[in-house]
């Protein structure tokens, strides 16, 4: 990356960093910059079919999808933010990724296309569009995904074990006490709905 573009990478993160705690978008041209959508039909055709068979329509990942690849499936508290993301950009850049797809989920149904910079501002800019629609990035060999909501608010990276390991800022154990403590805070109904996604992924937090 040049220096052009790594002094306005940083000084866009800074600007960011003053404001809320995730990525809010001023402008239509900061969100085009960062998420720009994918306009080539066929590209975008191919990635939604992708990402079509992977998701259930209460968004949650496939259990036999990720049994069939011997992936774990992790959730971390909160969508995707700084700290998170800066972890998970080194992780992935390590694949010789430096740019994925991200695809809006509803229900089980993908939407839009967008592609996602791997760096720690773009994958700020994904979580902060999971507050609007749940999103899904997979790159193009679908070697590993991460899938980022907003309601309730988490995020799950999925792949192998050695890559999910990799991503994480924690332990799995850790992880989870720190899902546990956050959901303990949460009113009843998204409680109960964090509950639930523990238990679904629940075979993949047994430390």
């Amino acid at each position: 990356m040049n220096s052009k573009l790594v002094e306005e990478d940083q000084h866009t993160s800074s600007d960011m960093n003053k404001g809320a705690k995730y990525m809010s978008f001023d402008s239509q041209d900061s969100y085009e910059r960062l998420l720009p959508r994918i306009r080539d039909v066929n590209l975008s055709k191919n990635i939604r079919n992708l990402v079509r068979p992977i998701m259930t329509e209460d968004w949650k990942i496939r259990l036999n999808w990720l049994q069939d690849r011997g992936w774990i499936a992790i959730p971390v508290i909160f969508s995707i933010m700084e700290e998170d993301a800066s972890q998970l950009a080194q992780t992935v850049l390590k694949k010789n990724w430096d740019k994925c797809y991200a695809v809006r989920i509803w229900e089980a149904e993908p939407l839009d296309v967008f592609q996602v910079t791997i760096s720690e501002i773009g994958l700020v800019a994904l979580g902060g569009e999971s507050h609007i629609h749940p999103m899904l990035m997979i790159p193009l060999d679908l070697s590993f995904l991460v899938f980022s909501t907003a309601d309730p608010d988490y995020h799950v990276i999925a792949g192998t074990s050695n890559f999910v390991l990799d991503c994480l800022r924690f332990s799995i154990e850790e992880t989870r006490k720190r899902f546990e403590v956050e959901m303990s805070l949460e009113d009843d109904i998204h409680s109960r709905l964090m509950q639930d996604i523990l238990e679904y992924y629940g075979q993949y937090l047994k430390s």
